[in-house]
């Protein structure tokens, strides 16, 4: 694990193995980073829930990584909360159809938006989440 926090820069990130025990580690490393920019408790639950989504796919869903980790990088910028959660790999299509695939729906519910972006060096998720005035004008 490579974990770098400075919340007075405003910066997060968390390098850990593609393992599913790993989203622990991550929730208890994101919370109080959350918290420390002001969201209450059920935007900072949401946010913890979506990252902690966009990290399964990491682990669960790339194909052809070229390395067995994801990254998590958050950053303040614009009056908002930004988290990139990346692999080295590129996503995989289901081959059937199922009831997965609710993962990106599901995490637009509960932040303001969500990217994906597809590169050679692998697939990232970009969460925004707007903060609240008082804490965006810091």
């Amino acid at each position: 694990m490579t974990a770098e926090h400075d919340v007075s820069a405003g910066r997060f990130s968390l390098e850990l193995p593609t393992e599913p025990e790993q989203l622990a580690v991550l929730r208890s490393e994101l919370r109080p980073w959350l918290r420390a920019h002001g969201l209450d408790e059920r935007t900072a639950q949401d946010v913890l829930v979506a990252t902690g989504e966009a990290a399964s796919n990491a682990i669960e869903h790339p194909r052809d990584p070229r390395n067995q980790v994801f990254r998590v990088e958050g950053q303040v910028a614009d009056g908002q909360l930004v988290i990139r959660v990346s692999d080295s790999g590129r996503w995989r299509q289901p081959s059937l159809p199922s009831e997965r695939g609710r993962g990106l729906p599901f995490m637009r519910k509960l932040v303001s938006d969500v990217e994906v972006v597809e590169s050679d060096g692998g697939t990232a998720v970009v969460l925004r989440q707007a903060l609240p005035a008082r804490a965006a004008s810091r």
